[in-house]
C-alpha cells in the first residue's frame, strides 16, 4: 500500500466542525474514509484576527485520502 499526504488550510472558526465534540467528528471522518486526519494544534502565525487558519493534513492510501478530501 502506498502512502499519500495532502495538506490544506481551513479557517480557525471551522476547526470545531471538523473535530467535533470530544473528537467524535474527526474519528467518524477517519473511520469512514480510512485516511488519517490531523489538525494543527495552533493557527498559522499571522495577523492574529479571527480569520487565522489551521493546517489540516490527510494521509494514507491515495484512495482513502481522496475520499476524505471529498467529505
Amino acid at each position: 500500500m502506498s502512502s499519500n499526504e495532502l495538506q490544506f488550510l481551513i479557517p480557525q472558526r471551522h476547526v470545531g466542525l471538523v473535530i467535533g465534540s470530544g473528537g467524535q467528528q474527526i474519528r467518524q471522518l477517519q473511520d469512514q474514509s480510512g485516511a488519517r486526519i490531523q489538525v494543527a494544534k495552533d493557527p498559522i502565525p499571522g495577523s492574529g484576527h479571527p480569520l487565522d487558519q489551521r493546517q489540516v493534513t490527510l494521509s494514507g492510501d491515495p484512495s482513502c485520502v481522496a475520499t476524505a478530501k471529498g467529505m
